[in-house]
């Protein structure tokens, strides 16, 4: 079947040539479906992204409480510790289920998303050096700022780095 397309009033018109029935279909309707399931889907996405976080923030913010106030382990040790049980938490999590990474590569995710938890463990750290030691910020408090602050840009490299 052979198509003719036509502007007519903003609106793209396709036309079967062979036959003399035309064969409309309005783009503007199907692009804006196309983005209203967009916006749906990362939404869901995003809101799956935020029950992922949400269970890793809860075991890694115990272990830290634990770690540090319980067991009187040093700040930075306690953090260390309690990022990579969250991180290989939130790793399991966010590729099998918030992300659904269809990528045979998980040698390939892992090294990214380790190399981001590299990164995310010392920024982590300096903040937690900078809110207990310098501005005296108490322990759990300066935890619970610095995960948030992390938890902001990793959505974005999740999805367009290492998920993708």
């Amino acid at each position: 079947m052979k198509l003719k397309t036509k502007l007519m009033s903003g609106n793209i018109v396709k036309y079967n040539i062979n036959h003399n029935t035309n064969y409309k279909t309005n783009t503007n309707t199907n692009t804006k479906y196309n983005i209203i399931g967009s916006i749906k889907g990362n939404f869901l996405q995003f809101l799956k992204y935020g029950i992922s976080g949400g269970l890793a923030f809860i075991l890694e913010y115990s272990s830290f409480f634990i770690l540090n106030n319980l067991a009187g382990l040093w700040y930075v040790w306690s953090n260390s510790i309690a990022m990579t049980l969250g991180f290989v938490l939130s790793f399991l999590l966010n590729r099998y289920w918030s992300f659904k990474a269809t990528s045979s590569n998980t040698l390939k995710q892992l090294l990214l998303y380790g190399i981001l938890f590299g990164i995310n463990l010392g920024i982590s750290n300096l903040l937690m050096m900078l809110f207990i030691d310098a501005l005296g910020i108490g322990s759990m408090i300066s935890k619970f700022t610095t995960i948030g602050i992390l938890m902001c840009w990793n959505f974005i490299i999740y999805k367009k780095v290492i998920f993708k």
